[in-house]
């Protein structure tokens, strides 16, 4: 027997202009929402969550009492895609490197970290500095985060099942009913106080398979100032869709 399928939300797309500049934006129409909200996100822009019974035209008023708020954070947004996506600088554990192009006679690319600068040496014919940038990258996240989570892990008296470094676009961790944990790569670029955070909210679902107050209360018994990186990837969630 098949069962009929609810449609739980209807997603539309529109526009709005704001001192002149034309903002598309998402509608949600949504039964689980019991009040009007907005949501910017690197992947999606601005998107209005509203309650099913609320009339569409709502939205474009509650756009335009928010518009300060929606500018800044879509001003945000854009600088934060434009540092990520600049090939010539790369965030590292919360600071900036500056990337610096050579040229090798050797037949594989070769990076060193020297100080705040990080000099990539291509061999000849080469161009993709940014790939070899990454790859840098996701060596050196396994090498700081895989020892960092056992460390943590101990700990909190958290014991998970695996441990996985990954790529992902939405999110920065995950924990399955199973112990399994992944972990974004992307993480490397942050500073060490949230990526610590990361890890021990994922290492707190181990024990608490949920956003419950005992979860919380969990974290902040590891991580006092979680309120605050919490805010922090909220703001600097652009690096996942670099």
């Amino acid at each position: 027997m098949f069962r009929k399928r609810t449609i739980t939300h209807e997603v539309t797309s529109a526009e709005i202009s704001l001192d002149g500049i034309s903002i598309p934006y998402t509608l949600i129409k949504s039964r689980a929402s019991r009040h009007a909200r907005l949501k910017v996100s690197p992947e999606n822009g601005l998107s209005v969550i509203l309650p099913q019974h609320y009339p569409t035209s709502f939205a474009e008023k509650f756009i335009r009492d928010k518009q300060q708020w929606i500018t800044n954070k879509l001003a945000m947004l854009q600088n934060n895609r434009q540092i990520y996506a600049d090939a010539s600088r790369v965030q590292y554990l919360g600071n900036t490197l500056n990337i610096r192009i050579q040229a090798t006679s050797d037949s594989a690319a070769i990076v060193r970290l020297n100080g705040n600068d990080l000099d990539v040496c291509l061999p000849t014919g080469f161009t993709e500095a940014r790939q070899v940038v990454d790859a840098w990258l996701k060596t050196r996240a396994r090498d700081i985060i895989l020892p960092l989570t056992e460390q943590l892990s101990l700990r909190l008296n958290a014991h998970y099942s695996s441990v996985h470094i990954r790529t992902a676009k939405t999110r920065w961790g995950s924990c399955s009913p199973r112990g399994a944990l992944n972990l974004n790569w992307k993480l490397v670029m942050l500073p060490q106080d949230i990526i610590e955070y990361v890890i021990i909210h994922e290492l707190c679902h181990l024990r608490e398979m949920n956003h419950s107050p005992a979860f919380w209360r969990l974290v902040e018994q590891y991580c006092p100032n979680w309120r605050a990186c919490r805010r922090w990837l909220k703001r600097n969630d652009s690096v996942l869709v670099y």
